[in-house]
């Protein structure tokens, strides 16, 4: 705000008062940082949602800690001034810890419980082929 003095100087033609009313609007305008879109981090934030929903269809090593990434995600959702590099930084670590939930059935991790899945649990049941760790936790729920 500024002050009587000020907006007198301004009125009535003062230079300098110009002059530094205008380095302050140049200084505003460069400091000026925009709201972010934050449409990519809703799409996140309820995809996490449904993953947390239903936790038991998922390994549970690969959604550890999912929770409090959302937690942190929808923080920066419901902050009314957050610009586009915070809205960035939680849509990239939400996705991250999305893209590692691993759907139980999935074998080759493809996204989907197919019969894929099923041929490479009877290949490696078979001792024809072998499964890692991750493919094994996922293939333990369809041999129950």
């Amino acid at each position: 705000m500024r002050s009587a003095k000020q907006k007198d100087a301004l009125e009535n033609g003062d230079e300098a008062a110009i002059a530094g009313a205008y380095e302050d609007l140049i200084d505003a305008i460069t400091n000026l940082e925009m709201k972010g879109n934050k449409a990519a981090l809703k799409s996140m934030l309820e995809k996490a949602a449904a993953i947390l929903a239903d936790t038991d269809a998922y390994v549970a090593s690969t959604i550890d800690g999912l929770a409090t990434v959302k937690a942190d995600a929808q923080n920066v959702y419901d902050n009314a001034d957050a610009v586009q590099s915070e809205i960035n930084a939680a849509v990239k670590s939400l996705t991250l810890k999305i893209a590692a939930a691993r759907l139980l059935g999935d074998v080759n991790g493809d996204g989907a419980v197919t019969t894929s899945d099923s041929v490479s649990v009877l290949a490696a049941s078979a001792e024809l082929t072998s499964l890692d760790a991750d493919a094994t936790a996922s293939g333990f729920r369809m041999c129950k």
